[in-house]
């Protein structure tokens, strides 16, 4: 996940109104507790990413507590 957040923050687009970059926020749900609704998976995992994204831009939460800052 690292080298991804590396190499996506190295890229840059251009357009008629200049180069831009892109940053990006993930929460990231490993299911370590075997739950088998989609919907309880997707709440999990949506709460992490408002973590990440209420932490500051350009990082991934795991709900190990593992946190990558781009």
């Amino acid at each position: 996940m690292e080298q991804v957040y590396k190499e996506l923050r190295e890229v840059q687009f251009s357009s008629d109104n200049g180069v831009f970059s892109i940053t990006m926020s993930f929460g990231l749900y490993t299911n370590q507790q075997g739950i088998s609704n989609q919907v309880e998976l997707v709440s999990r995992a949506d709460k992490l990413l408002y973590k990440a994204k209420h932490n500051g831009k350009n990082q991934a939460i795991f709900d190990c507590g593992t946190v990558i800052r781009g």
